[in-house]
């Protein structure tokens, strides 16, 4: 058989009578700085007696060292939680991005197939290029990916018709790039 597991310093102690635990305990949730005077029972030998044989002071810095940790796990959390949903806000914002480029888009392939100005396109070709670039660098940067084609040759796509460039932009989108 196993030896038991020792108590935590702050937990009540093998043979720790009631009256030192209580005590203890008033000591180890006061305010700092604490006093071994202030606690509430027993004469001011036995509390001095008490903090001695049972370790009051050193009992009652682990348990702040035990709540710091705490409240540092916590926080970090919390900053992190705060990223998630910073990071999801920001994804809400490049969907939209996303639906102003494609349907910028669709006007140009419109506008391109039929000679109607129905649907006269507010953006310029070059605009359009620019936010598409903008929406898939802020999408792989909120994904947590890099925003450099690291080897992969630079790619003039200014030659392109707003047709190919709407391929292109469809392709990439499938691809999930």
């Amino acid at each position: 058989m196993s030896d038991p597991v020792p108590p935590v310093p702050w937990e009540r102690q093998p043979g720790e009578p009631d009256i030192c635990f209580t005590q203890f305990r008033y000591y180890r949730d006061m305010p700092l700085p604490r006093k071994i005077l202030g606690v509430r029972d027993g004469s001011t030998a036995d509390k001095w007696e008490w903090s001695s044989k049972w370790s009051w002071v050193s009992r009652a810095t682990a348990y702040d060292d035990h709540i710091s940790t705490l409240a540092i796990k916590e926080r970090e959390e919390t900053v992190k939680q705060q990223a998630r949903d910073i990071g999801a806000e920001h994804m809400k914002i490049l969907h939209g991005l996303r639906e102003v480029l494609e349907r910028e888009t669709g006007k140009w392939m419109a506008r391109l197939r039929t000679s109607e100005n129905s649907t006269e396109p507010t953006m310029k070709p070059n605009e359009l290029l620019k936010l598409a670039d903008t929406v898939i660098k802020l999408e792989r940067l909120v994904q947590g990916e890099t925003t450099e084609n690291i080897g992969a040759p630079k790619t003039d796509l200014s030659a392109l018709s707003p047709e190919e460039l709407s391929q292109l932009l469809a392709l990439y989108k499938k691809a999930g790039l």
